[in-house]
């Protein structure tokens, strides 16, 4: 529902989703369509992270918390991932 409350060319690019990296990979092509649609979409890194950049350049931001380990190995490869990192 809040997908065709967005559905605006001016409120799609000016409001993020924020997603699970979990909900991420259990629904992974369905976000993918909807980023594809033009949907902004943040996404939170958690505990289930398995080291795969590849996927974080397809987010307008990722939000990493300190507290978990990968969170070195993302900030030391921000370069790689050309996107905004947010770090909690």
């Amino acid at each position: 529902i809040l997908l065709k409350v967005i559905d605006s060319p001016v409120l799609k690019n000016r409001i993020n989703i924020k997603i699970s990296y979990t909900d991420y990979r259990k629904n992974c092509d369905i976000i993918k369509k909807y980023i594809k649609m033009g949907y902004q979409i943040a996404l939170e890194i958690d505990e289930t992270f398995d080291n795969d950049l590849d996927n974080l350049v397809l987010f307008n931001y990722v939000i990493v918390h300190e507290k978990y380990d990968y969170s070195d190995y993302i900030i030391e490869n921000a370069d790689l991932i050309e996107t905004n990192l947010i770090i909690i």
